[in-house]
């Protein structure tokens, strides 16, 4: 199905773990992404959002600064909510993945679902496990939440998303999120990365229920006749894989290029990309914010009026 013809409920999610793409369906994702939509407009014109009147969520975070963790925190405040930080450094956060009381003991003191921003995405797996209330996963550079937000910004863009072709590059042996949400949304996906780094062939053939994913190690082919170009941060790829305006010209001329920030200048992309008029980096981070406010209002909110 389009995104375009999907009718939104702007619900239905209630109660769910947000961990993985995986878990949700296209329908899901575009229940999202309408929803972030919605809010965004609403927060533009400045109508106040109460999805989380009486809610308290809890944010589990290694970081003491993050654009994410501000993100996550306004996301709340915005929707009527309150939220409380749990900074965790050291060895804290291996011990509360072990301890089997502490979340089931803290839905009772009055916490309704928990987000986890820490240093790899899977720890928020890790804590389901013990936790009676949705989590969220909120990781800053590979979560689902900054996927969506990529392709927020594109269908933003563009009007639409079937059909469109995106490059994505990155190490896709640790995380595919976007990959995921880009093929169920049905776009096109050119993977680039090397060898070592390429997606694995066996969800490369389980994906293709929903589309296509080819694989590329040269970064020129992969980026032809592109309409935008997603890299995940701090993969390391190498110099051959550093976005260009000469690489760039391979995409198509409206191609615009998505990065969840902070993105290297040195190593990444070249100023006159990531500054550049092609760049919808900074749009990206602002449409992470609705995602977040998406995400949270309808697995833990109460139903958004229209």
């Amino acid at each position: 199905m389009d995104i375009n013809n999907y009718l939104p409920k702007y619900s239905g999610l209630n109660g769910r773990h947000f961990l993985s793409i995986t878990d949700f369906s296209p329908e899901e994702i575009y229940e999202i992404l309408h929803t972030a939509r919605l809010l965004k407009l609403k927060n533009n014109v400045g109508e106040r959002q109460t999805s989380l009147l009486g809610k308290e969520i809890m944010l589990i975070t290694k970081n003491a600064f993050s654009a994410t963790r501000i993100a996550l925190e306004i996301a709340v405040k915005q929707l009527s909510g309150t939220s409380i930080v749990l900074p965790l450094g050291g060895t804290q956060l291996e011990a509360l993945v072990e301890d089997a009381d502490f979340l089931p003991a803290s839905s009772r003191y009055g916490i309704d679902g928990i987000a986890v921003h820490t240093d790899a995405w899977q720890d928020a797996g890790l804590l389901k496990a013990h936790s009676p209330v949705p989590v969220i996963n909120a990781h800053g550079t590979t979560g689902p939440c900054v996927a969506l937000a990529a392709v927020l910004t594109i269908w933003e863009k563009f009007g639409k998303l079937k059909d469109l072709t995106v490059a994505v590059l990155g190490n896709m042996k640790e995380h595919n999120f976007f990959l995921q949400t880009a093929v169920k949304c049905g776009m096109r996906v050119n993977a680039i990365a090397p060898k070592e780094f390429l997606p694995d062939e066996e969800f490369i053939e389980s994906a293709a229920i929903y589309g296509t994913i080819r694989s590329f190690e040269n970064l020129e082919e992969g980026l032809c006749g592109c309409d935008a170009v997603f890299m995940s941060a701090g993969d390391g790829l190498g110099e051959d894989y550093m976005i260009t305006e000469d690489a760039m010209a391979e995409a198509q001329p409206h191609a615009i290029f998505l990065h969840p920030m902070p993105v290297d200048r040195s190593t990444e992309a070249e100023p006159a990309v990531a500054d550049g008029a092609r760049s919808a980096m900074l749009n990206m981070a602002e449409n992470l914010l609705h995602i977040e406010k998406a995400v949270l209002a309808i697995t833990l909110g109460k139903q958004i009026n229209v």
